[in-house]
């Protein structure tokens, strides 16, 4: 087992190292779900194969690829558009901490989150009297909860908590 590099502090849930609340799904790819769930489509679903051809090296076939791109523009400026104000509307990001070979997955809100590497420290005193002094928890809550919920997600625990981890590569 390595050591860590890096000790992070963050508000959310915390599933237990044997549990993959994603069943082995990407979970970097929540967005995507979301997306796809509210009807939207993905321009790249319909791209043409951009495989190389016999005889084409790469600047031949990345200028295919960039004169796609550019007829289809407005189509994906509108779909990362979208795909940002589903990420600003959860405010959550999932992530790992335990090791490789025994992760432990976590939903976080992202703005909550703190890292402190090898020897430096990282001031949390705005997290520890801020958010207990306001509605942010009550707004992060319901946020989490929310995100679980559209990914039919089961949470590990009934409320969140603040949790320091750290991963071991």
């Amino acid at each position: 087992m390595g050591m860590a590099a890096e000790a992070e502090l963050w508000y959310g849930y915390l599933w237990p190292s044997e549990e993959d609340p994603f069943e082995g799904e990407a979970e970097d790819e929540w967005e995507d779900i979301i997306f796809k769930q509210r009807g939207h489509v993905n321009p790249w679903d319909s791209a043409p194969d951009f495989q190389y051809q016999a005889g084409e090296g790469y600047r031949e076939r990345q200028a295919r690829v960039d004169v796609w791109c550019l007829e289809n523009r407005g189509a994906l400026e509108a779909m990362h558009a979208t795909k940002r104000a589903i990420r600003e509307e959860f405010g959550g990001e999932f992530g790992r901490a335990g090791s490789s070979d025994y992760p432990a997955h976590y939903l976080f809100i992202k703005e909550s989150k703190r890292s402190a590497e090898w020897g430096d420290g990282t001031d949390v005193t705005d997290l520890m009297l801020g958010a207990g002094a306001n509605e942010d928890y009550a707004v992060w809550r319901q946020k989490l909860d929310k995100l679980l919920a559209v990914l039919e997600v089961e949470k590990p625990h009934e409320l969140p908590r603040w949790w320091l981890t750290a991963y071991y590569g």
